[in-house]
């Protein structure tokens, strides 16, 4: 594992306790037991990255109705975005995980780098407060919400929008399968794949099954250059 400090760089924030981001980025492959690893802080890390979210969007986009700023925030929360961001800071170099995690290719999987996201938020809540906290999470997800509303302003139904091109050209209507789920029951995760005549075409995954339809949806638009 790479020496923490580069860690604390990255996130420009200095743990004030360097216990609080050592249990951040400590997987349960890597110690058992609630008190020993990030699986708490994860569960913390989830509500408060929702609710700074909020927050933000309901700041700055006043224009933005209730059912728009749900959906934004539901793909910000997704594990699709929190990965991207993780990745874009390189988080998995600082992951402590089980030698089998490790060899299985762990420090890529997306429910790890999103999880141990969600658990550096909540260890900075627990070290320096919500205004800091804020302050991070900000640095991290601000420019890429920014980008994600310019290239997609009105975020829309994906799954209609699929629909409504599958018919446009005679195909048949997207079938939406359940692949897996998995996760604590306050916080699963479902990944579905989406059909067209018979065809698997996409697949997405989110913290609700409506999430993850339109995921897999926005996914098929992608690969069929829709």
């Amino acid at each position: 594992m790479h020496n923490l400090t580069r860690l604390e760089n990255r996130l420009k924030y200095s743990f004030i306790l360097k216990d609080n981001l050592k249990k951040a980025v400590t997987h349960a492959s890597y110690m058992s037991g609630p008190d020993n690893n990030n699986e708490r802080l994860e569960f913390l890390g989830d509500a408060i990255l929702n609710f700074i979210v909020s927050e933000y969007l309901y700041k700055h986009y006043p224009g933005y109705d209730e059912g728009n700023l749900s959906r934004i925030k539901a793909y910000v929360a997704s594990e699709e975005f929190l990965y991207g961001i993780a990745k874009s800071f390189k988080i998995g170099k600082y992951i402590l995980l089980g030698k089998g995690e490790d060899k299985t290719g762990g420090r890529e999987k997306k429910s790890i780098l999103s999880d141990t996201l969600e658990a550096i938020i909540a260890a900075i809540f627990i070290d320096g407060g919500i205004s800091r906290t804020r302050k991070v999470v900000l640095f991290l997800f601000s420019k890429e919400i920014r980008k994600l509303l310019k290239d997609q302003k009105d975020l829309k139904d994906y799954k209609s929008k699929l629909q409504e091109y599958c018919l446009s050209v005679g195909k048949s209507v997207p079938r939406y399968k359940v692949d897996n789920e998995y996760g604590p029951e306050h916080k699963k995760t479902f990944e579905i794949s989406v059909w067209i005549n018979n065809e698997n075409i996409s697949s997405g995954s989110g913290m609700s099954k409506k999430e993850a339809e339109q995921l897999a949806a926005q996914n098929a638009i992608t690969d069929l250059k829709i």
